[in-house]
């Protein structure tokens, strides 16, 4: 039988992603949006976030289409697109005022320190959220896409006889399966979910580079490009050629801790 992953991945985060920060309320927020044809549609928040995310990835190509003004865009797209984020904030404001929410209570908590404005922390919840849609579904394509590559057969084989190896379908177990997660961390490294990671300096401090000393002050954006570090040879030293396909490299969990595998990011604002 033949299945449709897109879609099956599709519902798969919708329902496990939003479910895990929301709980079963999220179900009960729609959103109206300008679908493809223009015409008005009102449809769940998690998947007008996910078709508003993958617009800003494949329509904001050409530079006119990312001017997102709301009282002037330039293009028919940039106004659908600026639309539809103004419809989908409008919804998460009324999501952020739920005080029986835990993920809001949680994430204002831990937020209050940094204190931030109303729009930065609202931002950052429906960043958050949207994280684990896309990014998800682009990682595991990633995954089945490797898995099918004829280069590597052997990687397929090794797997499969590693999970048949798990009693009573415990898939709990998954976590201890080297061969399975050496080859899922090569899968992030060499295909990074998302080039920049955007963080913002909270203390003055002095980066030093190659005895080169640089004066970072508080507030300053950073702007780390996943994808070059996870490709810098002088960063990985002790491994083989970044530019093949080798989950070799992370066998023994070897580089996870380091300051060049950011998968999904370092620090506080991790993505687990």
């Amino acid at each position: 039988k033949k299945i449709n992953i897109s879609d099956l991945l599709n519902n798969f985060v919708q329902n496990v992603s939003g479910n895990y920060f929301w709980n079963e309320n999220i179900k009960l927020y729609n959103v109206t949006i300008l679908n493809k044809q223009f015409k008005l549609e009102k449809i769940p928040i998690i998947e007008a976030l996910m078709i508003c995310f993958q617009d800003i990835y494949f329509d904001s190509k050409k530079i006119w289409n990312r001017i997102f003004n709301f009282s002037f865009p330039l293009t028919i797209k940039s106004y659908r697109i600026s639309q539809n984020i103004k419809n989908i904030r409008n919804i998460f404001k009324q999501m952020v005022n739920d005080e029986n929410n835990i993920f809001i209570k949680y994430f204002i908590k831990e937020n209050t320190k940094y204190k931030p404005s109303s729009d930065s922390l609202l931002d950052d919840i429906i960043t958050t959220t949207s994280s684990g849609l896309n990014i998800i579904k682009l990682s595991i394509m990633s995954i089945i896409w490797h898995l099918y590559d004829e280069k590597n057969i052997k990687w397929k084989i090794d797997i499969l006889k590693e999970i048949q190896m798990i009693k009573n379908n415990d898939y709990r177990k998954l976590v201890k399966c080297k061969i399975l997660n050496a080859f899922i961390y090569e899968v992030f490294r060499y295909e990074s979910s998302f080039s920049l990671l955007n963080n913002q300096v909270i203390n003055d401090f002095d980066l030093n580079i190659n005895n080169n000393i640089y004066k970072i002050k508080k507030g300053t954006m950073i702007m780390s490009n996943a994808y070059v570090i996870h490709h810098n040879n002088s960063s990985w030293k002790e491994t083989n050629n970044l530019n093949i396909f080798d989950p070799s490299r992370f066998i023994n969990n070897n580089h996870l801790k380091t300051y060049f595998y950011i998968p999904f990011g370092k620090g506080i604002r991790e993505c687990p």
